[in-house]
Protein backbone atom coordinates (compact mmCIF):
# COMPACT_ATOMS: atom_id res chain seq x y z
CA UNK A 1 0.00 0.00 0.00
CA UNK A 2 2.84 2.41 0.83
CA UNK A 3 4.51 1.76 -2.55
CA UNK A 4 1.24 2.59 -4.29
CA UNK A 5 0.99 5.84 -2.33
CA UNK A 6 4.57 6.67 -3.26
CA UNK A 7 3.92 6.12 -6.96
CA UNK A 8 0.70 8.14 -6.91
CA UNK A 9 2.36 10.96 -5.00
CA UNK A 10 5.34 11.08 -7.37
CA UNK A 11 2.85 11.42 -10.22
CA UNK A 12 1.00 14.25 -8.46
CA UNK A 13 3.80 16.09 -6.63
CA UNK A 14 6.82 15.33 -8.79
CA UNK A 15 10.27 14.08 -7.90
CA UNK A 16 12.58 15.82 -5.49
CA UNK A 17 15.73 14.89 -7.39
CA UNK A 18 16.67 12.97 -10.52
CA UNK A 19 19.82 10.88 -10.87
CA UNK A 20 22.02 11.00 -13.98
CA UNK A 21 22.49 8.08 -16.37
CA UNK A 22 18.95 6.73 -16.33
CA UNK A 23 17.95 3.08 -16.30
CA UNK A 24 17.84 1.31 -19.68
CA UNK A 25 15.48 -1.55 -20.57
CA UNK A 26 14.51 -3.31 -23.79
CA UNK A 27 10.90 -3.67 -24.86
CA UNK A 28 10.43 -6.74 -27.02
CA UNK A 29 9.54 -5.79 -30.58
CA UNK A 30 10.11 -2.05 -30.07
CA UNK A 31 13.62 -1.30 -28.86
CA UNK A 32 15.59 0.18 -25.97
CA UNK A 33 14.09 2.71 -23.56
CA UNK A 34 16.04 5.02 -21.24
CA UNK A 35 14.18 6.50 -18.25
CA UNK A 36 15.14 8.26 -15.05
CA UNK A 37 15.81 7.13 -11.50
CA UNK A 38 13.83 9.39 -9.18
CA UNK A 39 14.60 9.85 -5.48
CA UNK A 40 11.29 10.01 -3.65
CA UNK A 41 11.03 11.52 -0.21
CA UNK A 42 8.14 13.66 0.97
CA UNK A 43 7.20 15.22 4.31
CA UNK A 44 3.71 13.65 4.11
CA UNK A 45 5.32 10.18 4.12
CA UNK A 46 8.30 10.44 6.50
CA UNK A 47 8.92 6.69 6.50
CA UNK A 48 9.36 6.59 2.69
CA UNK A 49 12.82 7.36 1.35
CA UNK A 50 13.24 5.33 -1.80
CA UNK A 51 14.20 5.33 -5.46
CA UNK A 52 11.87 4.66 -8.39
CA UNK A 53 12.76 4.05 -12.06
CA UNK A 54 10.39 6.15 -14.19
CA UNK A 55 9.75 5.67 -17.91
CA UNK A 56 7.47 8.37 -19.38
CA UNK A 57 5.79 8.87 -22.73
CA UNK A 58 6.46 5.47 -24.30
CA UNK A 59 4.35 5.15 -27.47
CA UNK A 60 2.64 1.78 -27.81
CA UNK A 61 0.80 2.29 -31.13
CA UNK A 62 1.31 4.36 -34.26
CA UNK A 63 -0.61 7.63 -34.42
CA UNK A 64 -4.08 6.57 -35.56
CA UNK A 65 -6.12 8.38 -38.17
CA UNK A 66 -9.00 10.17 -36.54
CA UNK A 67 -11.43 7.48 -35.30
CA UNK A 68 -9.30 4.87 -37.05
CA UNK A 69 -8.04 1.62 -35.62
CA UNK A 70 -4.59 2.02 -34.02
CA UNK A 71 -1.77 0.02 -35.61
CA UNK A 72 1.10 -1.65 -33.68
CA UNK A 73 4.08 0.61 -33.03
CA UNK A 74 6.99 0.17 -35.43
CA UNK A 75 10.36 -0.49 -33.75
CA UNK A 76 12.62 2.51 -33.26
CA UNK A 77 16.36 2.60 -33.77
CA UNK A 78 18.66 3.63 -30.95
CA UNK A 79 17.49 4.50 -27.45
CA UNK A 80 14.06 6.01 -26.85
CA UNK A 81 14.28 8.93 -24.38
CA UNK A 82 11.52 8.24 -21.83
CA UNK A 83 12.25 11.21 -19.58
CA UNK A 84 9.27 13.35 -20.69
CA UNK A 85 5.52 12.71 -20.61
CA UNK A 86 3.73 12.27 -23.93
CA UNK A 87 1.16 14.72 -25.27
CA UNK A 88 -2.14 15.23 -23.46
CA UNK A 89 -5.28 13.92 -25.14
CA UNK A 90 -7.81 16.53 -26.30
CA UNK A 91 -10.41 17.39 -23.68
CA UNK A 92 -12.77 20.34 -23.30
CA UNK A 93 -10.72 23.31 -22.15
CA UNK A 94 -7.32 21.71 -22.85
CA UNK A 95 -4.78 23.94 -24.57
CA UNK A 96 -1.70 21.94 -25.57
CA UNK A 97 -3.36 18.68 -26.62
CA UNK A 98 -2.77 16.27 -29.49
CA UNK A 99 -4.65 13.37 -31.00
CA UNK A 100 -1.30 11.56 -30.95
CA UNK A 101 -1.64 10.82 -27.23
CA UNK A 102 -1.38 7.03 -26.83
CA UNK A 103 1.57 6.67 -24.44
CA UNK A 104 2.50 4.56 -21.41
CA UNK A 105 4.09 5.86 -18.21
CA UNK A 106 5.74 3.16 -16.11
CA UNK A 107 7.03 3.32 -12.51
CA UNK A 108 9.25 0.48 -11.29
CA UNK A 109 10.74 0.03 -7.80
CA UNK A 110 14.52 0.50 -7.66
CA UNK A 111 16.15 -1.84 -6.99
CA UNK A 112 13.74 -4.13 -8.80
CA UNK A 113 12.13 -6.82 -6.66
CA UNK A 114 13.71 -10.26 -6.84
CA UNK A 115 11.43 -12.79 -8.51
CA UNK A 116 11.62 -16.01 -10.44
CA UNK A 117 11.48 -14.13 -13.76
CA UNK A 118 13.50 -11.18 -14.97
CA UNK A 119 10.47 -9.84 -16.86
CA UNK A 120 8.00 -7.27 -15.60
CA UNK A 121 4.47 -7.85 -16.85
CA UNK A 122 2.71 -4.74 -18.11
CA UNK A 123 -0.98 -4.83 -18.98
CA UNK A 124 -2.29 -2.22 -21.39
Amino acid sequence: MLRLLAVLTVAAVGPLSVECDGPRVSISGLGAVVGETVHFQHHSYPSIDTYIDVYRGIPYVEKPERFGKPQPKKPWSGDFDASQFGADCPQPGSKAASEDCLFMNIWVPNPRPRCSSSCIVIAV
